[in-house]
């Protein structure tokens, strides 16, 4: 057992010094010049070296006959490990304050490709649910600039990875054709050697006139997907903008999961709510009765919100909302009492025909202060595993906001 126990805290620790360098990864500028013993994690091989690179599983060392040589992270011992994350960490807290930089609201810190660009205002997308921020960094006088775009998905797999980045070059195509862009041409995404949450992919196009466009383009997955396209007339010109993704780094922290929760969720104030959904769904209507969301799919989650006067029976209620939304020919699966925000639910879920084909549906009644909502999620039945459990997360992950009746 102790063997186990000493094995997932090396494990551990290697990983927490790896997402110190997957986050800062110039932020031990400070430790490059300084030769000190490198010692393995066994203890029988030592090395004098200066630091050179690192990505999240490896760290490169110079020796002083210029010759580098490579080390996994987990081969190092602790002392080693811990001065690099201690250097790491300590260029992470100054780095938040370079000149210039953007913290896209928090989630991201972008430099500025050189002097005289500056970034503008962080733009929100709240016609996509408020799942999209963005901003652009250009210069005075210039028609070249970065463009970065923040989207809250989560991609975690290489193919879902890829999926994302080919999504969003087909969309950048199609714009440049509708501007008067004739014969795009587009190199496929393609993961960094190095840095494995990093993908390239370039665009260029051009117009009868002779007006070229080139963009070099790079994708970095983290806990959201952050798209930095840099764009000129000139190729070369591109890949030089095209080396501010040097400066990018996804903060971490409880100021970060807080905005990270800010981002990610739909604000829908004048109903008295906040709710985070599924990435597939599309925010389609909303008044100051409800708000629904709905998937290509067919998958939706439906909020109505019913105005409270006075003193009312939730249980009488509930049996009315039952009968009223609900119906008597259904299949019950679950149901029962539960909590969102704090507040006792009353809830059933159930499996119905609906035009020759099976669903499966979960509907809710959460009360606030001054109005209750009738909540409903609903997916095909045969997605109930998947989907279903996506949108009673989104349910039961509401967050309600007092006093928000009209």
């Amino acid at each position: 057992m102790e063997s186990i126990v000493k094995f997932f805290r090396s494990i551990l620790r290697t990983s927490l010094v790896a997402l110190a360098f997957a986050l800062s990864f110039p932020a031990v500028a400070e430790c490059q010049e300084e030769i000190r013993t490198w010692t393995s994690a066994n203890g029988k091989f030592k090395v004098e070296a200066t630091f050179e690179s690192a990505d999240e599983k490896t760290v490169t060392l110079k020796k002083p006959n210029g010759k580098t040589i490579e080390v996994p992270l987990s081969k190092l011992c602790d002392a080693d490990q811990g001065y690099l994350a201690e250097n790491a960490a300590s260029e992470d807290d100054s780095a938040e304050v370079d000149s210039g930089a953007t913290t896209m609201r928090g989630l991201w810190r972008i430099g500025i490709p050189e002097d005289g660009f500056v970034w503008g205002e962080v733009n929100a997308s709240p016609e996509e649910g408020g799942l999209v921020i963005d901003s652009i960094c250009n210069k005075e006088g210039s028609s070249d600039y970065v463009h970065a775009i923040l989207f809250s998905q989560k991609c975690s797999k290489q193919e879902e990875r890829i999926q994302f980045a080919k999504e969003f070059i087909e969309e950048g195509v199609e714009g440049l054709v509708e501007q008067g862009f004739r014969n795009p041409k587009v190199t496929e995404p393609s993961q960094d050697k190095r840095k494995k949450d990093l993908y390239h992919f370039t665009i260029s196009a051009s117009t009868g006139g002779g007006v070229n466009v080139h963009t070099v383009g790079v994708v970095k997955f983290g806990e959201t997907s952050l798209v930095i396209t840099a764009n000129s007339h000139s190729p070369d010109r591109a890949v030089e903008l095209g080396r501010i993704v040097k400066t990018v780094k996804e903060f971490k922290g409880k100021d970060f999961q807080k905005a990270l929760d800010t981002f990610r969720r739909f604000q829908a104030t004048d109903l008295g709510l906040s709710i985070e959904v599924p990435l597939d769904l599309e925010h389609v209507s909303q008044d100051d009765t409800h708000i629904a969301f709905r998937s290509p799919g067919g998958a939706y989650i439906m909020i109505r919100a019913f105005e409270i006067d006075g003193e009312i029976d939730f249980d009488k209620t509930w049996l009315m909302m039952q009968r009223m939304a609900i119906g008597p020919d259904v299949k019950v699966t679950d149901e029962g009492k539960s909590k969102v925000d704090g507040a006792e639910c009353s809830f059933q879920s159930y499996i119905k025909a609906d035009g020759g084909e099976e669903t499966w549906s979960s509907t809710w009644m959460v009360p606030n202060e001054t109005r209750f909502y009738l909540v409903t999620g609903r997916c095909q039945k045969s997605k109930k595993a998947t989907i279903g459990k996506a949108l009673l997360e989104s349910i039961k992950g509401i967050k309600l906001i007092a006093d928000q009746a009209k």
